[in-house]
């Protein structure tokens, strides 16, 4: 790809702009992909998450959280949704032997939580009953 040079009374053009970034960014990869991974200094030569390899669920916290709407939103989104339900959004806090602790949005069946502790946590990923 050939950048043209620009005239005094040409400004930059989008298209140049962009193909010189693109090339920018192909020749700054280069370097990166060219070194094997084990090597590279950002990847680090450590393990992925420090301390024991032991996945399994020491603690689960519940934090309930109540989105209030303004009237127009709430319409809307009560109407979408499954009315009231929606408005009140759980937050799951998920504690591992290992010191990991993981985040998500969703709900809970009730005695879940009890369920899971002291159990695998790889072993539950895919759980739908949970």
């Amino acid at each position: 790809m050939k950048i043209q040079p620009l005239r005094k009374d040409q400004g930059p053009s989008r298209r140049s702009f962009l193909g010189s970034v693109g090339m920018a960014a192909g020749l700054a990869a280069v370097p990166l992909a060219a070194v094997p991974r084990s090597q590279s200094p950002a990847m680090g030569t450590g393990p992925a998450v420090v301390g024991e390899p032991k996945i399994e669920v020491r603690q689960v916290e519940q934090i309930f959280v109540d989105v209030p709407f303004k009237p127009v939103p709430a319409r809307h989104q009560y109407r979408e949704f499954d009315h009231e339900a929606r408005r009140f959004n759980q937050l799951l806090k998920v504690h591992l032997a290992n010191g990991v602790i993981g985040i998500g949005e969703g709900g809970m069946v009730r005695g879940a939580a009890e369920r899971v502790v002291g159990r695998n946590a790889a072993e539950l990923m895919w759980d739908d009953s949970l």
